[in-house]
């Protein structure tokens, strides 16, 4: 069933590309174009699933931090001009074996498992009350990736791995820290006025392009 799902969904995908690509050949471009770049998407991402379900939870848990330690490197390089590539404003992506890679899908991947195995330590478990318990490894790993997030810029990515870390540690060990929501819900909205000159410069660009 675990790979059923998957394999529906994406010749889904396949067969909606495939329909856009009959388009894109009719105005003379290449119709196997885009279903080409899809099936190597798919054709990596169904190996990697093969990989992880063959794994044990001993496994994933003995190599998440080295896991998890790739993916934020892999964010760090974003920033590093001549490796990230900057693309309307943002420096989101690597050049990766012919295409463009996003770390941050890889971080969104490698956080989860990340996170299960920190919050699972027994002595911060016990200590749910302890403010300690929050600082690691939750609000360590927020800070960790909003930072270079944020200088990418990509507010939506660090909205996004912020809620993965709150829920998965509220799930886990609870919430005592009422005032400390406030305090992150500030940094947000400070973040957003921040980054908000950013976002109307895509917004106009793309009305632009859309206008043409």
């Amino acid at each position: 069933m675990e790979i059923i799902i998957p394999l529906i969904l994406s010749s889904c995908g396949m067969v909606m590309i495939s329909s856009l690509s009959l388009r894109n050949s009719m105005a003379g471009g290449n119709p196997y174009a885009g279903p080409l770049k899809q099936f190597q998407f798919i054709g990596v991402g169904l190996t990697l699933m093969v990989i992880l379900l063959s794994m044990k939870s001993s496994q994933l848990k003995k190599y998440s931090g080295t896991l998890f330690g790739i993916s934020w490197l892999l964010l760090l390089l974003t920033l590093i001009p001549g490796i990230g590539i900057k693309v309307g404003g943002a420096r989101r992506w690597l050049p990766f074996i012919g295409f463009r890679l996003q770390p941050l899908e890889v971080v969104l991947f490698t956080l989860p498992i990340f996170m299960a195995d920190r919050l699972t330590d027994e002595d911060n478990v016990l200590n749910r009350g302890n403010f300690h318990s929050f600082v690691r490894p939750t609000l360590t790993v927020i800070l960790m990736l909003v930072g270079p997030l944020m200088l990418q810029p990509n507010l939506g990515g660090s909205i996004i791995v912020t809620a993965i870390c709150f829920v998965m540690h509220i799930e886990r060990r609870g919430w005592k820290y009422p005032l400390l929501g406030v305090v992150v819900g500030a940094v947000a909205v400070a973040g957003l006025i921040w980054i908000a000159p950013y976002r109307m410069r895509r917004f106009v660009l793309g009305s632009m392009v859309r206008s043409d």
